[in-house]
């Protein structure tokens, strides 16, 4: 998989010499994301997704916008004239029209003003992590220490048993606050 910073090169060169009707979904867990440009032509000529708009960690002031959605859905995405092609790193390539692909100038403008007007997203709070590191043990002492712990537990970065191991040690620790 593709580094944020690889993404974000591949879309501005995209964005400058082309082709422009060209979209690069990346597989990120059960998810396919688009970012920038991709993102863009995506809202534009597929679907009305949400799209999100971040700070990139580590650029002072610079943003990625993208969208997202199941990898399970492309088929229900994918318009009928479009060709797709399925790369080598798992990630897809969607070609658009010509007509879309052609309209080199029109692009450029309305994909900043669309980046400008989605709303930025507070980053994610890094404080819920120093909460838990602060604890003195594994013995929770109020119900906020728990319901952080929910907060920091990445679900979407473990498998089935792991959440189910988790919630099990959820299940102790309120049990022994109540």
């Amino acid at each position: 998989m593709a580094q944020l910073k690889e993404i974000l090169e591949i879309e501005r060169k995209r964005m400058e010499e082309g082709p422009w009707g060209t979209i690069q979904l990346f597989p990120e867990g059960t998810f396919y994301r688009a970012y920038e440009w991709s993102a863009w032509l995506c809202c534009r000529f597929i679907n009305q997704f949400k799209p999100t708009r971040r700070e990139v960690k580590g650029e002072m002031g610079e943003t990625v916008v993208f969208i997202g959605f199941p990898v399970t859905s492309l088929g229900k995405f994918l318009p009928e004239d479009a060709q797709m092609v399925a790369n080598d790193d798992k990630s897809v390539t969607i070609t658009l029209l010509m007509s879309v692909a052609q309209e080199q100038d029109l692009p450029k403008q309305g994909f900043e003003e669309w980046k400008t007007s989605v709303p930025l997203v507070a980053p994610r709070r890094g404080s819920v992590k120093e909460e838990l590191k602060n604890m003195r043990d594994d013995q929770p002492h109020r119900m906020s220490e728990v319901m952080l712990r929910i907060l920091a537990f990445p679900v979407e970065q473990k498998t089935p048993m792991e959440c189910m191991a988790f919630v099990a040690e959820l299940k102790q620790d309120l049990a022994k606050l109540l």
